[in-house]
């Protein structure tokens, strides 16, 4: 420290980190919820059968997670694999 006291100082600092095992904590949370009613209730209104209401939520909801994979292959994969999820809720 005294080395940056004097005029025309510097310092080169190379910081590290050390994490050990014993030191990590991780932790993981999953929420679940019944579907908001407002949207149910936005759909029927409309005429829309029970059903297809709730595979339309279902779809929307899931649609935003499955646009953020990257690979166009997966996500065509899992596209089509929700749509037979839904299928069989039918």
């Amino acid at each position: 420290m005294r080395a940056l006291l004097l005029s025309g100082a510097k310092a080169d600092n190379k910081p590290e980190l050390q994490i050990l095992a014993d030191d990590v904590n991780c932790g993981h949370a999953a929420n679940s919820e019944a579907l908001d009613e407002c949207p149910l209730f936005y759909l029927r209104v409309r005429g829309l059968p029970e059903q297809n209401v709730q595979a339309q939520l279902f779809q929307a909801f899931l649609g935003e997670a499955i646009v953020e994979i990257a690979g166009a292959g997966l996500r065509e994969f899992v596209t089509a694999q929700v749509a037979c999820w839904l299928e069989m809720r039918r």
